[in-house]
């Protein structure tokens, strides 16, 4: 098993607007699988499928990355 870091891409509503910023750390064959393990393990974030059928991690509609880099480029 591998350990990544996990980093959630910023958002902006009308209630505020954060930057992208570091969550956790959890381990994983995969970042996916990573990612799973830390919401079994902290009860936060989800497993969503987008439209193409490809499972990703988020948390508030947030997505999770496994570097601030794409993260930022995703939403800052």
């Amino acid at each position: 098993m591998k350990t990544y870091n996990i980093y959630e891409e910023g958002f902006c509503v009308m209630e505020g607007n954060g930057e992208a910023r570091y969550i956790g750390t959890a381990s994983g064959e995969t970042f996916l699988d990573a990612c799973k393990n830390y919401i079994k393990e902290t009860g936060c974030g989800e497993i969503d499928v987008d439209s193409d059928g490809n499972e990703y991690a988020n948390d508030w509609g947030c997505r999770w990355y496994p570097t601030l880099a794409e993260a930022q480029r995703s939403f800052g």
